[in-house]
């Protein structure tokens, strides 16, 4: 059984994208065009998705980075 490679965000490609292949797909799609979060209200979208997985790894990473007693 083979593992299959998660499907990794367009804006941030070090994270996972929790919506799975098709979602990242579209999401690259918008950002290699005309990509405006304030024209655009799917722009936005994604780019407030990617800032919210940033802030959730980040928040993952302090915890898991403080020293223990």
């Amino acid at each position: 059984m083979s593992r299959s490679k998660p499907a990794m965000c367009p804006l941030f490609p070090d994270m996972p994208c929790p919506q799975g292949q098709d979602s990242a797909d579209a999401c690259k799609v918008r950002m290699e065009g005309d990509l405006n979060p304030l024209l655009n209200f799917r722009d936005y979208l994604f780019i407030n998705c990617a800032l919210q997985r940033a802030k959730e790894n980040e928040q993952k990473y302090k915890i898991s980075s403080k020293p223990k007693d």
